[in-house]
């Protein structure tokens, strides 16, 4: 990849990550429709979708980025506090990458 910075969308985190030095353009969103409106104009790399946020769940949101022909190939990593086999295996049937150590929970 060289020199180009991986762009990140992140909805909904509690803290923010800005990163340039380590190779990484960091967009935000603060709710589930406006993810879905940056989408329009922004072409990240990943999106880091949290699960509960105010406006929308993050899996609904992510079955709507897996839906749009022009999104559903950028990976989505879905970030909760919930971390039981339902919530896991609801983060799957959306579409969601599977981060190391689902496999051992499902």
């Amino acid at each position: 990849m060289g020199n180009e910075l991986i762009k990140t969308l992140i909805i909904h985190a509690p803290y923010t990550i800005k990163d340039e030095k380590a190779g990484h353009s960091v967009v935000e969103a603060g709710s589930g429709e406006e993810c879905l409106e940056k989408l329009k104009a922004e072409d990240p790399d990943v999106i880091l979708l949290d699960v509960r946020m105010p406006d929308a769940d993050g899996w609904d949101v992510c079955r709507r980025v897996k839906a749009d022909e022009r999104t559903r190939s950028i990976p989505v990593v879905m970030f909760t506090v919930k971390t039981s086999k339902e919530a896991i295996q609801k983060s799957r049937e959306c579409g969601a990458e599977a981060p190391n150590g689902w496999g051992d929970k499902v």
